[in-house]
């Protein structure tokens, strides 16, 4: 009757795991196209910010050539002046008169080349919506952007590394449910290997007494008062801790993490406590990292 029971336990593990598989790759596909999404944001918004740099730099090029075309113009002024003032300029003067014409011919042809490639650039930022009237707001508006989006990120990234976790837990479950199926349920760890040698009989029971009380607090009512169904969780736990590894302490600690979880008594009893404890043992899993699993598998 205990093997029926437990292969009933196990079989609703198995059912709720694969359920709960299709429920995680769903949300990892979305999850996927959510990380997509913003990663396309994101390439986006960086294109923005380097067009924006690019724009600053012809920019500052233009401002340079412009001021030292003007600069190179006074001087060639200054040098026809000079020319103009005698009447037969030496060779030397004309040779630089017109090595100074020719430096001022090349830097306004550099300053019509800066001035079509800043339009070309403007013309670029327009069409991705970018006004170069007022740059500055626009850059602070991408640094705002780019920080969200790196945090969206960094979640959406959290994320899929918790549902990954959570598809290779339920997983395992299914796997080792159908194990545990195959092989009868029968194939428990034994009870001696997880026993806790050297331990003292009243602190082993001062440690249950402890753990007893904390189911207490999370079975404590609105009015103050204990559920009614204190005592049939203490037995619950006496009975698993009897035929588990571990001990009655461990089970208590599952059981007020499955209320701390908001699972009733009535699904506790009803079953939830007995596959928690199950799946503690056949995973060799911390039965109160098993309570939260098993109560995940509730939603």
């Amino acid at each position: 009757m205990a093997d029926s029971l437990r292969l009933q336990v196990v079989l609703d593990l198995v059912n709720r795991a694969g359920a709960k598989l299709r429920d995680i790759a769903a949300g990892s596909r979305r999850a996927g196209k959510a990380m997509a999404a913003l990663q396309d944001r994101l390439r986006g918004l960086e294109s923005q910010q380097q067009q924006i740099a690019r724009h600053r730099a012809l920019e500052a090029r233009l401002a340079d050539t412009s001021a030292n075309l003007a600069m190179q113009r006074r001087k060639l002024q200054a040098l026809q002046a000079a020319y103009q003032a005698v009447e037969t300029p030496t060779a030397k003067m004309t040779a630089q008169l017109r090595k100074q014409a020719e430096a001022v011919g090349k830097l306004a042809r550099e300053e019509a080349s800066h001035r079509t490639a800043l339009e070309r650039s403007q013309a670029g930022l327009a069409r991705v919506g970018l006004s170069t009237h007022r740059l500055a707001i626009e850059e602070q508006r991408l640094h705002r952007e780019l920080a969200a989006t790196n945090q969206q990120l960094q979640q959406q990234k959290a994320h899929l590394e918790a549902v990954a976790a959570a598809q290779k837990r339920a997983g395992q479950l299914k796997r080792t449910g159908m194990v545990m199926v195959g092989h009868g349920a029968g194939a428990w760890a034994l009870k001696e290997q997880f026993a806790a040698p050297g331990k003292s009989m009243v602190a082993a029971f001062a440690e249950q007494e402890t753990a007893a009380v904390q189911l207490r607090a999370a079975m404590l009512r609105a009015n103050g008062e204990v559920s009614g169904s204190y005592r049939q969780m203490l037995a619950l736990a006496q009975d698993l801790g009897n035929q588990l590894p571990g001990t009655t302490q461990d089970l208590l600690q599952m059981l007020t993490m499955l209320k701390r979880q908001g699972m009733s008594d009535q699904v506790i009893l009803g079953g939830l406590g007995k596959a928690a404890a199950y799946l503690g043992a056949q995973l060799q899993m911390p039965y109160v990292e098993a309570a939260e699993f098993a109560a995940k598998l509730q939603d």
